[in-house]
């Protein structure tokens, strides 16, 4: 039986070469078009389409209205086809924390032969999302975040975060010098996860976070960004030879790995173009796990979330070897679970947390390791 896939974008002659390059597998088959928001709305009522492509910028309904619609119903997963210009990359991250299954830049040149080269990244996205549609019994539609919480409940939503830090409570000193660092690794499903628990960190967090988030160089920046607009933490692209400072979280750019180490007492971030060797993805979050467990070792803190694939997995165990604090996101809240299963497996993580619930799961963990020094 094949995939059934609806392609959603105003341009019809986009339309026609998503249906060729989708049609040309044997697995996949486009069972309907829409050009409009509308149109898409009512074609994923009539046709049930195992999997959509959306385009975002569209005149009337967008994409992204598209998307909070559908996190009323049970739905498929949507891959969005993004535009590289900068309103494109701040729109798809915007996506993505509506619950985008995950994105396929849409070539620069706009060209449609240039659109053909995006097939093996767009068969592989629907496939696994596919994947995912089936191995999980759950709506969508019970996925929230606190972007959703904000539309859903106004002004209220300053008052859900405040309760949230409060429950976090005042660390000592004691407490305070059991972490150095706080290590995050993520994939397709992380920026729905990171913008559910990040703005959840008082601003006076008294260590750094790393994030390797797999993404296309560029949107990492617009990533940091926009994240940086929700969070009482500073958020902010990494630089090479910077000095992490608590309270901060540093994003990985998209095309090279970070390295976190220790020199003169404080820890320096290294931006590496290193080729991909062992590791599954640039960048990597086993590279950036791995740093940890050299530079901090057990006074490290390392959270794999939502993602496709193994990446991770090793960087994380070689933390919970060296005694660092590990875990894992739930199954119930990610959009993809193969990272955090393929840690779970080689026994990698310690525990298994919601993305609402990381920040008590660090304070508590910290607190427990101070009782025990």
């Amino acid at each position: 039986m094949s995939i059934r896939v609806l392609c959603v974008d105003d341009s019809k002659p986009v339309l026609d070469v998503l249906g060729r390059l989708l049609n040309s597998e044997e697995d996949i088959e486009v069972v309907a078009t829409a050009r409009s928001g509308e149109e898409a709305i009512s074609r994923i009522k009539t046709v049930s389409p195992d999997v959509v492509t959306l385009d975002i910028r569209m005149p009337g309904i967008s994409g992204i209205d598209v998307l909070r619609y559908l996190r009323g119903m049970p739905s498929p997963p949507v891959i969005v086809i993004s535009s590289y210009t900068q309103p494109g990359m701040r729109i798809t991250i915007e996506a993505l924390e509506e619950g985008a299954f995950d994105f396929i830049p849409k070539p620069a040149s706009g060209k449609l032969s240039d659109l053909i080269k995006m097939k093996d990244d767009l068969t592989r996205l629907v496939r696994a999302a596919y994947i995912y549609s089936r191995s999980d019994e759950k709506s969508r539609s019970g996925i929230t975040s606190l972007g959703q919480e904000k539309r859903s409940r106004g002004s209220a939503y300053e008052t859900i975060v405040q309760a949230e830090r409060n429950k976090l409570g005042v660390l000592t000193e004691e407490e305070i010098s059991c972490v150095e660092a706080i290590g995050i690794g993520s994939s397709t499903g992380g920026p729905f996860a990171l913008t559910s628990f990040l703005p959840l960190f008082p601003a006076n967090l008294p260590w750094p976070v790393f994030v390797v988030q797999h993404m296309p160089p560029f949107f990492t920046r617009y990533f940091a960004e926009r994240l940086n607009d929700k969070c009482a933490v500073n958020v902010k692209e990494a630089e090479d030879m910077e000095v992490a400072c608590p309270g901060t979280v540093y994003i990985a750019p998209g095309d090279v790995h970070m390295v976190v180490q220790k020199r003169d007492g404080k820890l320096v971030i290294r931006l590496k173009a290193m080729e991909n060797g062992r590791y599954e993805c640039i960048p990597s979050a086993t590279v950036l796990f791995e740093s940890l467990a050299s530079s901090v070792k057990d006074k490290g803190v390392g959270i794999l979330l939502s993602g496709m694939g193994r990446d991770g997995a090793q960087g994380l165990l070689m933390m919970k070897k060296v005694g660092a604090i590990t875990a894992v996101q739930d199954p119930k809240s990610a959009v993809a679970y193969g990272m955090p299963s393929s840690a779970l497996k080689i026994g990698a993580a310690t525990k298994v947390v919601a993305p609402k619930n990381i920040p008590r799961f660090i304070y508590s963990a910290v607190r427990l390791r101070a009782l025990s020094v």
